[in-house]
């Protein structure tokens, strides 16, 4: 028996070793591929490092909601950092001891942070709302807002007020490949990322 697997393994490795051939045969190394990748094409998910051309489905539908919750550390009276995603990528990171609480918050409880965004295919416009309200961050939070459903090169960031107004703001950094507006936030805000020429 053990004559027969041994054999077996020998005819097979011959045939990988084939199969490797043929391949390197019909796609050599020496001759790399040197076509560029379109990365405005990519759409809904952050997509960096692809080697080919591809649309990426966004899966999810609006509105998306995530939740995270801030743990509150007894011997270092202060809340341990987190990180949270929407299924569009729009991500909101907090850092170790950043966090104080709303006023109200009972001393020592852990606090549920919420991030939902909505999208209005109307205004082609997507709106990002946090909470609870009265957090305050220091270090900032960061958060990336994602524009990649608006199906433009650009997008405008506006702050929108307690009256509903839209003010037009200016993001801390722009990701032009992932389609992120980058924002360092001391508080929470209500956000809207419109379409842009």
């Amino acid at each position: 028996m053990k004559k027969i697997i041994g054999i077996l393994l020998n005819v097979s490795g011959a045939i990988l070793i084939l199969l490797f051939m043929s391949a390197c045969a019909e796609h050599p190394t020496s001759q790399p591929d040197t076509t560029p990748f379109d990365y405005t094409r990519v759409v809904g998910k952050r997509a960096l490092f692809l080697e080919q051309d591809i649309v990426l489905e966004n899966d999810s539908n609006y509105p998306q909601t995530s939740s995270g919750i801030a743990y509150y550390q007894k011997g270092k009276k202060g809340y341990l950092g987190f990180k949270m995603t929407l299924p569009n990528g729009s991500t909101f990171w907090l850092d170790n001891g950043s966090l104080t609480p709303p006023p109200g918050t009972e001393s020592g409880s852990n606090v549920t942070i919420t991030m939902t965004a909505e999208l209005d295919q109307v205004s082609n416009t997507l709106y990002y709302s946090f909470g609870p309200s009265g957090c305050k961050f220091d270090p900032p939070a960061e958060i990336y807002l994602s524009w990649s459903e608006l199906n433009t090169a650009n997008a405008n960031l506006f702050l929108i007020d307690e009256n509903g107004h839209h003010l037009e703001t200016y993001p801390d950094g722009v990701d032009k490949i992932g389609s992120y507006l980058i924002l360092r936030i001391p508080h929470f805000s209500r956000y809207a990322v419109a379409y842009s020429d």
